[in-house]
Formats: C-alpha cells, structure tokens, sequence
C-alpha cells in the first residue's frame, strides 16, 4: 500500500503469518501444503476456504472472497487499511514506521486526520458526560432517571448532554482544538459565520466501535416542541460509517473476552439496548438508524453464531426485520426472530411486564423459516380458496431452500395445517416448482476476454514454476488485472527477486480482489510434463499470432505503395515473417 514502506509491510506479514492470524477466527486443517475450512465470511457446511502458507494468502471457491493477512483483518473486523495495520503490528510487536518522512503522504495525513478525529471524539464524549452532573444537565438526567435508567448504566454507556449549541464549542476551544477539528469530527457545522453544536439540546449516546473508540454520537431530542428529527446520528466521517457500526458492540467485546457470547440480541434502538442490559441481557446491540448490512452480519460472526432479531411487532418493525434475515442467514449465523406483543418495544415490555417477560419471548422465538411463513401467510386471505392456493405456491418456494429433506418435510407439515392440503400433495409441488436459476460464475479469464494461453503463463511466472520463464506479455495483455500482474513480476524480476502472490492485496483496489483471487486459484489440471509444454506451445502461438497479424498489415501497406524502394523493404521484411511463420508452424505441429 503506497505510503508504507514495503520493506516494513513485508516485516510485518513476515511476523503475523496467515494461518495463525485466520485460525483466531476458524479452525483450519492442513490438507497438502494449504490449510482448509469453512469460510468466515459466509455460510457453508463443506470447506471451501483455503489458505497457502507459503504465498500467505487466503481464497474461498464458494464466495471469492481473497486476500492477503492484511486483508483479511480488514473485512473479518469491518476496518480500514490502517487499523488492520495498527492490529497486526501490535500483535506483532512492531512499531509503525515515521510515515511524515514517507514521500506518499496520503496514508500519513489519513492516519493523522483519524488520530485527531478520536482525539476530538473522546474529548467530547467526556465533556458530554460531565454535563450530567452540572445543572444545565437536569432536564437529560431527568429524563433518564423516567425511563429507568440508572447511574450505573449512565456510566457504562457514557450517556451525556449537549446543553446548547454554543458550550460545547467554547469548551473545545479553549482545549485547543479548532473549529474545523470538530467539523472534521461531525461535531460542529458553521452557518452564517456561526458555529454552533450540531447536536445541540440532545441526550447524547456515544458510539464505540469494536476496538473501544468513540467513533461518534446518536443524539435524541429533549424538546418535545422543537421541530426536528428525533434522533440524529453522527454525519459519515472518516472514522464513522454507520453501515458497519453496531450500538453496544464494544460491550460485546469486553463480555466475550470475560464469559462468552452465547447469542446477540440485534434491537432498534439505544434505550432498547441499555434497558435489556440492566435486565440482564447483556448481548443487545442495536443498529443506528440503518438496515442491516453484510458487514454487520460479518462483525456480528466474529463473537458468536446465533443470533435472535427482536422487532416491535408493528408493520415498519417487520419490514424491517425481513430486509435484514437474508443478509444474516448468508453470513452463517443461526438465526431467532423474536416477536412482542402490544407493539411494544423491549424497553417497554421490560418496564410494564419484566425481565421474565422477555425471557418469554427469547423461548418462543421462531426459526428463519418460521418467520418468513408466517410472514408470508399474513400477506393472504386464508379463507379464499384462490389465495390459500397461492400462498402455499409461495411457501413451497421457501422451504424449498432447504437442502435437507427432513427439515422440508417438517415445514411442510405448517403449511398443510396452514392449509388443509395433504402432505402428498405438497411434496409433489416442491418436486415441480421452478429451479432457481444457478448463478454461473465465470472465469477471471473469460471474463476479462483473455485466453488460456496468456492466463497459464503469467500464472506460472507469477507462481515461479521450474518450467518459466522471463517470457515478456506486456504486448498482450489488456485487462487491468492481468497488466498490474505483469508489472509487478517484471519489476520483481529486475530486481532478481522471486514473485509472492500475496504482496499483490497491497496495491490493487478492492474491485479487483476477487479476480485476483480467481486468478490465483485456478487450476489448469496438468502435470509438470504437460504444463512444460503446454507453457512452450503458449509462447510460441501467441508469437506465430503476432507473425500472422504483422504479416497482413505489411501485405496491406505493400499494395497501398507505389513507391519503389519502399515495397522492396515491405517486401524484404515479408519474406522474413514468412520464414519465421513457417518455424513456428512446424513447431507448433511437432509439439
């Protein structure tokens, strides 16, 4: 990555190898000279995620999901570039380099700008929780204090209280940080040439991310009378990104470390989340304000395997609910949908009916499937017969997703007693309803337009094969991916080194890494002796190719010509292409 040194980079790898970094995560088994086992970053019962050891990269044949070490760490822990970095590089005991002496300044003004934001952020939370305890903090405290909130969970979860739009900003100030500090950190906004607290008059909720940094705040309003949105979150800065931040999750972090996560609850809002904690549900977390994402999913994986989704009953709660189910169940988690009754929240029905009450409704969650038919059920008129009809068409669809067939038949049981049809009857639908079209993945070769030939060799360079050699396909090559490749084994090669795949992740964009991963992958089903000649035979086509184009634009450019001396050396120059032309095609046949 440019701004590092890839001499440290290079250390650092060197120092956090793969198999140990990803066995942190999921259990790995040596099968030949890789390691195998179920991807972390989807479902799957078979292995189909690898790792090499030597090349010190990972690949999954289910998802195409690739990388190197620092890679993987940045999509497992839903972080950028330099936190993975900052990880490996403590787990490894490494200092990072001075990166103000690098001449890529970008990585280093980015790493400033981030240090600053949290230096900014934590100031805040911090001035914001005092607030509570002075009088311009009583009307938050107050309220807090009505929805049962005690000082105990004030504390844990560094509940706050911007007063007005102004004392914030004075404070910072004179802290010495400057206003566009606190812009940068979505803190404050200028309008009219004033700058004011954008979260001005509002309860303040700090959020900490997955490695104990305050990233930002979800505010919620305290005037009843203003009129302006409820809640409002941090603006994207960048340090907060609410698509791949969960509310509680730093709790979350703390809990595994000390007892286990046996399950996560996932709830809708903050006041959810600290409510089911001091009931002693000490796993909800809540999203800000968003729909679930695949990075929620992925960060959600790393405490535990199961997951319980918990909504208000009412129809929004629902949608809801089903926008996230799909991007859970693809992740690998197990997954409960709890529903309340009343339309109430969690808080709600802690405070009215208690803990056990929500322990109920732990117990009587229902599976995916479960919830999707039900759902889907009450989307019909069961008493008309054309719509009963339909909605066991569309039931039958869903079970169908299940591989098991005891598992089906188990479904199909509800939606005979959903129905009254004969289980016979309902097999056979599942038997003909439509296939869903399989998603045909296409080769990295096929889809970039470039054949096998020019694929097989700059993989075998790439992977030094005994059999390559310095073969230059710069003139063939178009794709970006296959380009960056090349230059790296021409500049490695320049330098006398030995290629490594993995170095690769550090210098292409997140675009093209699963291609990369492709590309690494594949097979080409030959043993030395074949590939020897098959390497060979590609060389040698791919230059004949290049003859028989020549020789057409030369013949071209000879009949276009009238002057004299000009034919005599097209046709000297045809001649010799004509010679070659025939040594290729002789070789090419023999072999």
């Amino acid at each position: 990555m440019a701004g590092f040194p890839q001499e440290w980079l290079e250390e650092l790898k060197s120092k956090s190898n793969i198999i140990d970094v990803i066995g942190r995560y999921v259990p790995l088994t040596r099968k030949g000279r890789s390691f195998w086992g179920c991807c972390p970053f989807h479902h799957e019962k078979t292995p189909s995620f690898t790792a090499d050891e030597g090349k010190q990269f990972y690949y999954c044949f289910g998802c195409k999901a690739s990388g190197n070490v620092i890679t993987f760490i940045e999509k497992i822990e839903n972080v950028d570039f330099l936190d993975a970095i900052k990880h490996l590089a403590e787990k490894a005991g490494m200092r990072l380099p001075e990166l103000k002496n690098i001449s890529d300044g970008d990585i280093a003004a980015a790493k400033e700008r981030r240090d600053q934001i949290h230096k900014t952020l934590k100031a805040a939370a911090l001035y914001y929780h005092e607030n509570l305890s002075k009088p311009g903090g009583k009307q938050a405290l107050d309220y807090l204090e009505q929805r049962g909130v005690t000082s105990g969970s004030i504390k844990r979860f560094g509940l706050g209280a911007s007063v007005n739009w102004d004392n914030l900003i004075t404070y910072m100030l004179s802290q010495g940080f400057t206003h566009e500090q606190l812009r940068q950190a979505g803190l404050a906004e200028c309008k009219d040439g004033r700058w004011y607290d954008v979260f001005g008059g509002r309860l303040m909720f700090p959020v900490i991310n997955n490695w104990l940094n305050v990233v930002g705040f979800s505010g919620r309003l305290l005037d009843k009378e203003a009129k302006m949105a409820k809640y409002r979150n941090s603006a994207q800065t960048a340090v907060f990104d609410k698509s791949k931040l969960l509310y509680g999750i730093n709790l979350l972090r703390q809990k595994k470390q000390k007892d286990g996560v046996p399950h996560i609850i996932i709830v809708e809002g903050q006041m959810d989340v600290i409510s089911l904690h001091q009931a002693g549900f000490d796993t909800a977390v809540a999203c800000l304000g968003t729909a679930l994402t695949a990075a929620h999913a992925r960060l959600i994986k790393n405490y535990c395997g199961k997951v319980y989704l918990c909504y208000d009953g009412d129809t929004a709660g629902q949608a809801a609910t089903l926008r996230g189910l799909d991007i859970l169940a693809e992740s690998g988690l197990e997954i409960r949908v709890m529903s309340l009754p009343d339309k109430l929240d969690p808080d709600d029905l802690i405070r009215k009916h208690g803990a056990e009450a929500f322990e109920e409704c732990i117990r009587r969650a229902k599976t995916l499937l479960e919830f999707k038919l039900d759902t889907t059920k009450s989307a019909y008129n069961m008493n008309d017969a054309s719509q009963k009809a339909k909605y066991a068409v569309d039931a039958v669809k869903i079970i169908k997703s299940l591989v098991n067939p005891v598992e089906q038949e188990e479904y199909l049981k509800k939606v005979k007693d959903d129905t009254g049809y004969t289980l016979d009857s309902l097999k056979k639908q599942v038997q003909s309803a439509e296939e869903q079209p399989l998603k045909i993945i296409e080769t990295f070769i096929s889809k970039s337009g470039e054949d096998k030939r020019v694929a097989f060799i700059l993989h075998s360079q790439l992977m030094n094969e005994k059999y390559s050699d310095d073969f230059d396909l710069s003139e063939f090559i178009d794709g970006e991916l296959y380009k960056t490749i090349n230059k790296y084994i021409r500049a490695t090669k320049l330098k006398d080194g030995i290629p490594n795949p993995g170095v690769l992740y550090d210098f292409i964009g997140t675009e093209l890494q699963q291609q990369l991963g492709d590309f690494l992958n594949t097979t080409f089903e030959m043993d030395f002796e074949a590939s020897t000649n098959f390497y060979d035979k590609s060389k040698k086509s791919l230059l004949y190719e290049k003859l028989l184009h020549r020789k057409s634009e030369i013949s071209i450019q000879y009949d276009n010509e009238k002057q004299i001396d000009e034919r005599r050396k097209l046709s000297l120059e045809l001649s010799k292409i004509l010679n070659e032309e025939q040594r290729y095609r002789k070789e090419l046949i023999r072999n």
